[in-house]
């Protein structure tokens, strides 16, 4: 991450530099809050805040690696870059950032929020901790130097930090909850207390939360209705996407709710591009599950979305050859071998199926 402040000096920290304007210190509580699974901790170097705090529960990343090396806490740390997070995406369920993007270039900020975005999970939650920086009117003064007594819950940290002031725009709780807002955050919680602020945000909870709901209450075609009411009415307040609604159906078809699991698939292929393996291997399940008539649908589907895959018509061959229907196996098995004549189970297929 590009650094547009830089961590200052003890002495320029506890003593009067003539460059510096010096904030009374504050008190700042930092309880304890509950999260699942491991914490993403942005910039999580220095004090180590949140490591402190919730321990082992928690992944620090900063991009210097002395910075880590220096934090007491006793956490897994990592040296990475939040403009270039290396996790997958929907790996956390909640991040941090702890007095951190005032160390981060303005042209830099986007960026970490869209990329701690993709690694948060569907509902996951952002806090931030931080200072609201200003433009100084005097441009003698260059920095801001804040003086902090966190209180944890077993312990208190007394520190300091010195930022650069910005020279364009003031970057505070609005300018931060502008940009969550424009990679897609939901605030949750605004608290401004000058000089600092704490914002607790949001990822958009997956649809499929409220469809489950929906459908054990009323049943699946509720659940559908639901479901293309709010994609309808708002796309925004809830995360659509085929994986949600394959994940979903993976759980309710092993939960025996077969019937139900095949209307949800449809819907993801109705309305998202499925990745043709995944489309395919769920047809073998309801074939494994003798839904022969669904199986038949989703394979069909499947192969009008990859017309040009072999494989494709290979399996909806056999699912018409399972349910008996053999002049339509017959016709799709000759696809098959058309697109890939190398498909030695087609050629296979097709002398047992033809007189």
């Amino acid at each position: 991450m590009a650094v547009a402040a830089v961590l200052l000096s003890f002495s320029l920290l506890f003593a009067q530099n003539p460059k510096a304007v010096y904030f009374d210190r504050q008190e700042v509580g930092v309880p304890d809050f509950a999260a699942d699974g491991f914490i993403l901790d942005i910039g999580g170097g220095g004090e180590g805040v949140i490591g402190q705090l919730k321990g082992n529960q928690v992944i620090s990343i900063d991009p210097y690696k002395d910075e880590l090396e220096n934090a007491p806490s006793t956490n897994l740390k990592i040296v990475m870059d939040g403009r270039d997070l290396k996790f997958l995406d929907n790996s956390f369920d909640t991040a941090a950032i702890f007095y951190t993007l005032m160390y981060i270039s303005a042209g830099d900020h986007e960026k970490v929020f869209r990329e701690v975005k993709r690694v948060l999970k569907h509902g996951g939650r952002l806090l931030i901790w931080d200072v609201n920086l200003p433009v100084w009117k005097d441009a003698a003064k260059e920095f801001g130097i804040y003086r902090f007594k966190f209180k944890l819950p077993q312990k208190e940290i007394v520190t300091g930090y010195g930022a650069r002031f910005p020279k364009v725009a003031d970057q505070n709780m609005q300018y931060y909850t502008n940009i969550a807002k424009s990679a897609g955050f939901k605030v949750v919680t605004a608290q401004n207390n000058e000089p600092s602020f704490y914002l607790e945000l949001q990822t958009p909870p997956s649809v499929t939360g409220v469809m489950e709901k929906a459908l054990r209450d009323a049943g699946i075609e509720s659940a559908v209705k639901l479901y293309d009411a709010l994609k309808e009415k708002n796309g925004t307040d809830y995360y659509f996407g085929g994986d949600v609604l394959t994940e979903l159906s993976n759980r309710l078809i092993a939960d025996g709710k077969i019937s139900e699991s095949a209307v949800i698939f449809k819907l993801a292929l109705r309305d998202y591009s499925v990745k043709e393996v995944k489309t395919n291997a769920y047809g073998y399940r309801l074939l494994a599950a003798k839904r022969y008539s669904d199986a038949i649908d989703i394979l069909k589907m499947n192969a009008d979305l990859y017309p040009n895959s072999a494989n494709a018509f290979d399996s909806l061959a056999e699912a018409y050859m399972t349910n008996g229907q053999r002049d339509l196996a017959i016709r799709y098995y000759e696809k098959s071998l058309k697109l890939n004549p190398d498909n030695a189970n087609a050629v296979d297929m097709l002398k047992k199926l033809k007189p």
